[in-house]
This record gives structure tokens, sequence and C-alpha cells, in this order.
């Protein structure tokens, strides 16, 4: 039996996936940037058509002919422009990541629900989850631990079999992937993220995780590889 965790043994597919990932982060990053600058150049913008409306009115023109000519609709446009094209850029990354997603199983989320939040489950293990004004129902065979034993398995991970490293990851990630800010000094958790969120998170805390651990490589071009020595261990 393994005494820890070997990350080094991350099969190619998840390393593909992970950098997969990663590039699409970066890409969708830098769409925000170029998006949130277009906007505050409209928000400025719509600022002196205001500012402007307001000295014409007290100069004596009318409300109708100065909203007329310091019309708010070219900031609107502009504002508008810069959104469409960063949903644009962004879509075929959006996809990329959600590949990423596959490699976490729906099960990890629910088990994962069931450990932040007080959730109420049947005696069957049937996980109630409020929707709206109704509720979904998701089967629980194993607690967040087993199944962060089970993802890091699907990958490749050795050494998952030990109980005391086993620990130590699933707490490191349970940490990392947290829904929102403690409420208390006991550390209970407020709020969990939806599904996709979480994958989202899981997937970043597993990428931050292995780079603390000095066994990923971020890239210069955001890829990901991967430090391939024996001892490169959790």
């Amino acid at each position: 039996m393994s005494k820890k965790v070997n990350l080094s043994t991350i099969n190619a597919e998840f390393v593909s996936a992970l950098s997969g990932y990663n590039v699409a982060l970066s890409a969708i990053r830098k769409a925000a940037e170029v998006k949130n600058a277009a906007i505050a150049e409209a928000d400025k913008a719509e600022q002196e058509a205001r500012e402007n409306r307001k000295k014409a009115i007290e100069g004596g023109m009318s409300a109708d002919d100065a909203i007329a000519r310091f019309s708010l609709e070219p900031s609107m446009a502009m504002r508008n422009a810069a959104i469409d094209a960063y949903n644009k850029a962004v879509e075929p990354h959006k996809k990329a990541q959600k590949e990423a997603f596959a490699s976490v199983a729906d099960s990890v989320y629910y088990a994962y629900l069931l450990t932040i939040e007080k959730m109420s489950m049947d005696a069957k293990g049937t996980l109630q989850i409020k929707k709206g004004k109704g509720t979904e129902e998701h089967k629980v065979d194993k607690s967040f631990k087993a199944e962060v034993r089970a993802f890091l398995d699907s990958v490749g991970v050795l050494g998952a079999d030990n109980e005391t490293a086993l620990n130590k990851a699933a707490d490191a990630l349970r940490t990392l992937t947290a829904g929102a800010v403690k409420s208390n000094k006991e550390g209970e958790f407020l709020k969990a993220k939806g599904m996709n969120a979480f994958k989202d998170l899981f997937i970043r805390a597993f990428l931050q995780y292995g780079v603390k651990r000095n066994v990923i490589i971020i890239n210069e071009d955001s890829t990901v590889t991967l430090r391939t020595y024996e001892n490169a261990d959790a």
C-alpha cells in the first residue's frame, strides 16, 4: 500500500482535460478584461451624455431636444457590442471547460452538498434537494471522502487506498471547494454552489492542489503538464 497519494500518476486523458480547461480559463479571463474595458468606456460615454443633457437643459434647451441631441443609444450600443463579442469569444472555451467537468462525477457534487449543507436524506440514502416549490431526489451512496477516493482512482492517482493520505487529499479539496464563507468559528458553511459552479471550482482546486504539491506545472501558454518523478507525492 502506498503511504502517500501520488499525483504524478495522473492519466494522460485527465492531464489533457486539465490543460484544455486551464487554456480556456485563461482565454475567458482575457476576454473578460476586454469586455470590462469596453463597458467602462461605454459607462464613461453615458455619463458624459447625461452631464451634457443637464447642462443643455440648464442653458435653456428643452428636455426633448437635449435628450435627442445627447442620446444614450451610442453608449448602449457600445455596451451591447462588448457583451456580444465576449459571449461569442468565450463560447468555445466554455465548451472546453464543460468537457473537463465530465471528469468529475455528479455523485461527487451530491456528496459535497450533503457535507457542506444540512440537507435531508431519507433512510434509503436519497438526498432531498429543494428546487423552487418542489424537490429533487438523488441517491447518495458514498461520503464526500469516499467520492474523492473514487475520483482520484478514476484519474489514475495512486495511493488513494491509504486512509491517512486520502483524508489529507479529501480535506484539502473540501476546503478549496467550500461553497461560501464560514459562518462561525466551528467552520460551518452557509451555502453550496450549483453543480457546474462546483465542478468548475473542483477542477481549479485540483489544479491548485497539484501545483502546490509541485506535481502539476502551468506553462506560459496556460497548458498543463505533469512533473513525473517517483516522489511527486501529496
